[in-house]
């Protein structure tokens, strides 16, 4: 009796729930824990009635307890709390999950800010809380991967794996990570970083994953073939099942000690591992350490079948999903395969009871797999399809499940329908359209209005919109545009009265047909163009009216401080929060995507914020290890132009905020602050990024202070620099960058004058240090440079004197002496 309602199973260690359609929970099995949630007969499924008034979303089982998801991200959660499994404790409340996981005796539950919190036994690690202890009876965050974009996560026995965003794999526990030891912290499979792993299975001691092109891979415990690689050796790396390669595996289970995969382009189940409770479904309780075909009551898409039938309809089972426990597999099978059933039964008056009441029930939003999405293309050519008078149990719902579907199966219908020939792609058009027709020609509008709203209705014109545009996602259109136009549309209502009123009315939950206006022919459209003309000036003075009165309604105050309290709390979570959080190693690349967006926040521009956003960030930045800032200073060369500047000028013009804000006295250089050091050090990483592309990825005077003579006197901090020993100090000069030409000549003057009084003071010392030591022997040493030339021949002399003299001379002043000839 739920054989057509259930959407997913969760199996412990000898118990088992089952969720509905409906968000309703049932369970069956072993309640010696009160892991049934409730106290009915066990051998078939009861309903938990303790959570008949919540929509149910999600099921899992540990292997005495049971945990379930609502629609609101609340965690209800009951049976044995031995190693406080169930983590009934107020700070989950609080907490919006997104996602529950179960095994053995812990859980493990993703929330919709993207934290992992897990409670329960923790004695391998398996919690990934950075500790090994018995239990853990209150959630405890899985820090290590804040920041992380995390999609899935699976439990095992005593490990945890999860998936990000991008593929990456991360572990804890007991997991394949080239030894033997267990992981309290999450630690990612780099082997699998590039297969693209988009599911993983868990089992006792071993783990499937399954990859975006179908492939599967093994490791762990292989003691009973678990791992299909014919053998019965572990695996401490994942290694790929060699025997499933050339099949598109869509689906993996494990259980205990046995693992299923689903190939369902040819209807066909494979399973290997253990098989003494006949768990394998292969007619034998042998073990199987490669994989083999389980034979059951069902087909392929194409209706061919493992087991021969002499019945002439066959078995029409098509799986859907698979579940597999401990010691038992659970081969959902449910649906049929229609393109048969309407060739067989074509004239068969149960035909439409099979469909409606079945068939269209059972289609979800996101289905396992595109094998199930034939459906849209097949049931539109069942004839009853053409009669209007059956919309509500036909067109209507059959419409209402194509908007439902959620990406990827929507892109994949709208492509499938897109190919079809021109005459299939009318046909559906026509089909809705003439439904809509048949609504509107029943409705009897009065003078004056616009049509009622029904849902039907709704639907038709909905599902006219999504084939109007894969009508114009086609080169040249696939069908002419008037195949959409309501010819008889005049017939059942005035429009002009539908466009007065969809233009007034604010109310977007209104139906108007003006909101479908590739519904209006050459007729419609002359009187709406008609009415819009004549509307024009009065629409004009009724605008300036409202916008008066708008004004009158909310005060500028009033959206002042709407506006202030909506910046504030954007202000305060980067501030508070994810600044905060960043750390110098993180566990993958995916979180350093944060470093590319924060510099685009306005915030970024206001210098007077530096200690609380512009000092942080580049705090974290230049924190960062090795690869992370690798990939850091990769991503921001590869950047524009435009964005590398604007970094550039982010740091620049705190710098020159500090600066300004010194108030330096003459004769002093740059006080020591840690925010200005700050902005310098990530200009210097910036400016080496710069010089090391090819032709520079912007103008080295980006990087000039031009306002920097304003704050102090270069000239200082350069004596200041050469004088003091001290590299701990802050001098502007260990930063050249920053100098435009104007502090570059201020600073080549000085340069040039201490070298020439370092050279008078030399010369002065070594003519002391030689009347002193050496008075017999008289130097002749000179402060200056002194070159002997005469009037006729001054250059010929200049050139031969300072050809003569020691290069250190040069640095003197010049004393030129004529001579007389």
């Amino acid at each position: 009796y739920l054989a057509n309602k259930v959407v997913e199973c969760a199996l412990g260690d000898n118990h088992t729930l089952f969720l509905t359609n409906e968000g309703q929970v049932y369970s069956c099995g072993n309640n010696d824990y009160g892991q049934l949630g409730h106290d009915q007969p066990r051998k078939r499924p009861q309903p938990v009635t303790g959570l008949d008034a919540y929509n149910i979303v999600r099921v899992a089982c540990g292997a005495t307890h049971s945990t379930a998801l609502n629609q609101w991200g609340q965690v209800f959660s009951w049976g044995s709390d031995y190693h406080g499994q169930l983590g009934q404790h107020s700070c989950l409340s609080a907490c919006h999950s997104v996602g529950l996981w179960t095994k053995t005796h812990y859980t493990v539950a993703l929330t919709n800010n993207g934290d992992i919190l897990a409670w329960g036994a923790n004695n391998f690690g398996q919690l990934g809380i950075g500790l090994f202890s018995s239990s853990e009876t209150t959630p405890k965050l899985v820090a290590s991967l804040r920041g992380i974009p995390i999609v899935f996560i699976t439990c095992g026995a005593n490990h945890t794996f999860a998936i990000s965003k991008s593929g990456a794999v991360y572990g804890w526990g007991q997991l394949g990570v080239n030894d033997t030891e267990n992981k309290m912290f999450p630690t990612q499979l780099r082997t699998m970083r590039n297969l693209r792993v988009r599911y993983i299975a868990c089992g006792e001691e071993f783990s499937a994953f399954l990859t975006l092109d179908g492939g599967v891979f093994t490791c762990g415990a292989g003691m009973y073939g678990q791992l299909g690689h014919g053998s019965n050796s572990n695996e401490i790396l994942p290694r790929q099942v060699i025997e499933l390669m050339g099949s598109t595996i869509t689906q993996v289970g494990c259980g205990r000690q046995h693992c299923l995969a689903l190939v369902p382009s040819r209807g066909r189940v494979y399973s290997f591992g253990i098989g003494g409770s006949g768990q394998l479904g292969v007619r034998k309780t042998n073990s199987a350490y490669t994989p083999q075909a389980v034979l059951g009551p069902w087909v392929s898409p194409g209706g061919s079948s493992l087991i021969p039938s002499d019945n002439e309809n066959g078995p029409n089972l098509v799986i859907r999903r698979l579940f597999a426990g401990y010691e038992h597999t659970d081969d959902r099978a449910g649906g049929c395969d229609l393109k048969m059933l309407i060739t067989k039964l074509k004239f068969d008056s149960t035909i439409f009871t099979g469909i409606t009441d079945y068939i269209l029930n059972e289609l979800t939003p996101n289905p396992p797999d595109v094998e199930s999405l034939r459906v849209y293309l097949i049931l539109p050519l069942y004839h009853e399809f053409n009669n209007t008078k059956q919309y509500a149990k036909l067109q209507k719902p059959f419409a209402t499940q194509v908007l439902r579907l959620k990406q990827p199966a929507n892109k994949v219908v709208g492509g499938w329908w897109s190919m079809m020939t021109a005459d299939y792609f009318e046909k559906l058009i026509n089909i809705f359209k003439n439904v809509a027709s048949h609504i509107l020609r029943n409705q009897n509008i009065p003078q004056g209005r616009t049509v009622f709203y029904d849902s039907a209705l709704v639907a038709m014109l909905d599902i006219m919109v999504f084939l109007n545009k894969l009508n114009h996602n086609i080169d040249g259109l696939k069908v002419p545009y008037d195949i959409f136009h309501m010819n008889e549309l005049h017939d059942y209502l005035d429009v002009r009265f539908d466009y007065v009123l969809w233009l007034s009315d604010n109310d977007s939950g209104k139906l108007y047909l003006c909101n479908y206006p590739f519904l209006f022919d050459a007729h419609a459209k002359l009187k709406l163009l008609e009415t819009d003309q004549s509307l024009q000036m009065q629409n004009a003075m009724q605008n300036a009216a409202q916008q008066a009165a708008f004004a009158a309604l909310f005060s500028p105050t009033q959206m002042v401080a709407l506006n202030q309290f909506l910046v504030l709390n954007i202000f305060t979570g980067i501030t508070d929060y994810i600044l905060n959080e960043l750390t110098p190693n993180p566990p993958d690349v995916e979180s350093l995507r944060v470093y590319l967006i924060l510099p685009l926040y306005h915030e970024f521009n206001n210098t007077k914020q530096y200690a609380k956003l512009q000092k942080p960030f580049a705090t974290q930045v230049l924190r960062l290890k090795q690869p992370a800032n690798k990939v850091v200073r990769e991503w921001w060369s590869m950047m524009t132009a435009d964005y590398f500047e604007k970094l550039i000028n982010i740091f620049k013009n705190v710098a020159s905020h500090i600066l300004r804000n010194q108030n330096i006295p003459q004769g002093r250089t740059v006080f020591y602050d840690s925010a200005l050091v700050a902005m310098l050090d990530i200009m210097v990483f910036l400016n080496k990024l710069n010089h090391n592309i090819d032709g520079l990825k912007v103008p080295y005077d980006i990087f000039h202070m031009n306002e920097l003579h304003d704050y102090l006197d270069v000239r200082f901090d350069y004596v200041l620099w050469l004088s003091d020993n001290d590299s701990g100090k802050l001098y502007l000069c260990n930063y050249p960058f920053l100098f435009d030409a104007h502090a570059k000549l201020k600073l080549l003057e000085t340069d040039q004058s201490l070298q020439m009084q370092n050279a008078m003071q030399n010369a002065a010392q070594q003519a002391a240090f030689a009347a002193l030591f050496s008075p017999t022997q008289m130097v002749a040493l000179n402060q200056f440079l002194v070159l002997n030339v005469t009037r006729d021949h001054i250059i010929e002399d200049t050139l031969r004197e300072l050809r003569a003299v020691n290069p250190s001379d040069l640095k003197k002043p010049l004393k030129p002496m004529h001579v007389h000839t």
